[in-house]
């Protein structure tokens, strides 16, 4: 029975893009997905260090705008800027990590919440760098060019649900 159950879960999660065709809604799940991995990070971190850690969203502030960033501003691939958004918050979690991993308790939640408000001041106010509030316009779509098959570009709802997903 839990068989089935998992058969009849993963083919409603594979088939989602087919069935639920009001585009928010699509988009509220894609959210759910990125989410998703947010919360399970955070899993990591309090799950198995006993660490809470209100810093994650800083670093995923971090790996979004370097992706953004580096595509539209320094015209990158966006491949490059994903693989941007994996590298430098890893940078910044080491150096917050060598800091934050020395204090305990209440002292290691001040400076994770701390480290996540000034990056959201940095992003916010630096109007030059990130556009404030309005975010960064024109970031390309990711593109997969297979051999032998046409490029796939992943412009549509449909191809991110199953990027998150993926």
């Amino acid at each position: 029975m839990r068989r089935l159950a998992r058969a009849i879960a993963v083919a409603v999660v594979l088939t989602a893009p087919a069935w639920v065709w009001n585009p928010y809604h699509l988009h509220t799940l894609i959210m759910a997905g990125i989410f998703a991995v947010l919360a399970l990070s955070l899993n990591l971190l309090l799950g198995y260090t006993g660490q809470l850690s209100l810093g994650h969203a800083a670093f995923f502030g971090i790996g979004a705008y370097a992706s953004a960033l580096l595509s539209v501003k320094l015209e990158w691939s966006p491949w490059l800027g994903l693989l941007a958004a994996i590298v430098l918050p890893g940078l910044a979690g080491y150096i917050i990590g060598r800091l934050a991993l020395k204090l305990r308790g209440a002292y290691f939640v001040l400076l994770t919440i701390s480290f996540a408000g000034c990056v959201s001041l940095v992003s916010v106010n630096w109007m030059d760098l990130t556009n404030g509030p309005l975010g960064i316009p024109g970031v390309p779509p990711v593109e997969i060019a297979l051999p032998g098959l046409a490029t796939l570009s992943l412009r549509t709802k449909s191809a991110y649900y199953y990027l998150v997903l993926a």
